[in-house]
């Protein structure tokens, strides 16, 4: 009798345990399922931050030809003081002045089998934070003719500041999010975590792209509010540095 007894109770709640679900998976993936049943809330938070890049890198290149390869390098080399008189001169310090890359190319000519010239190429990179730097660099390349003006960047030299409080204020957004959301719906919202998705800068069109004239630079730079040997606001190029984070909720209550 009683192993009819058993057999019935064990027919009788079988359906139920065979109904319970079976929870298989990695643990992350676990993780997500059991925050999904505790109503996860994502609030987006997005900022921006505009700024005034406060240093142009500027490259130079001196370019020279010779018939000889020692002739050619000496007269580079006589070339490079030069410019590097000039800029001192207009009151950039040699710490703004570095060397960077340096080539020599022989020219063969037609059917010789010794080139019977080389032409030297050595590029000089130049930091400038004011209009009176950038007129300087300007009367270099309008002043020797084997100096020539090439790629002009812009920096800023409070970047990671500048990251840093857009971060923040995309934080501020979110949290701003969080307690309309509270107030609206009477709820509590609990941080479960934040996911960063970076910063990212936007330099704006500069107002010089490419060499000019020392009159036609001296008017530009007049133009802009901060007088000539300031560096005045938009002379440059204007960064706008954009932030985005998610931050998920559970609600508490």
């Amino acid at each position: 009798m009683n192993k009819i007894v058993l057999a019935v109770l064990i027919s009788c709640f079988s359906p139920v345990l065979m109904a319970a679900p079976e929870l298989k998976g990695s643990p992350g993936e676990l993780s997500v399922y059991l925050l999904d049943n505790r109503k996860i809330i994502s609030i987006n938070g997005a900022a921006e931050e505009k700024v005034e890049a406060d240093q142009a890198i500027i490259a130079l290149t001196i370019k020279n030809e010779a018939r000889s390869l020692d002739g050619a390098l000496q007269e580079n080399e006589q070339l490079q003081a030069r410019v590097n008189k000039s800029l001192l001169g207009g009151g950039i310090t040699t710490e703004k002045i570095k060397a960077a890359n340096f080539s020599s190319t022989p020219d063969y000519g037609w059917l010789k089998d010794k080139p019977k010239s080389y032409e030297i190429s050595r590029e000089v990179k130049v930091s400038i934070a004011n209009a009176a730097q950038m007129r300087a660099v300007a009367r270099v390349v309008d002043s020797i003719d084997e100096v020539f003006m090439g790629t002009m960047s812009f920096e800023d030299s409070a970047k990671t500041d500048n990251e840093l409080k857009t971060v923040q204020k995309a934080l501020d957004n979110i949290l701003a999010k969080k307690a309309l959301y509270e107030k609206t719906f009477a709820v509590s919202l609990a941080l479960v975590k934040v996911v960063d998705q970076g910063v990212r800068p936007v330099y704006a069109e500069p107002r010089m792209r490419r060499a000019m004239k020392t009159e036609m630079l001296s008017s530009v730079m007049q133009d802009s509010s901060g007088g000539a040997g300031s560096a005045a606001s938009g002379q440059f190029s204007g960064i706008t540095y954009y932030a985005n984070a998610v931050a998920e909720f559970v609600v508490a209550n």
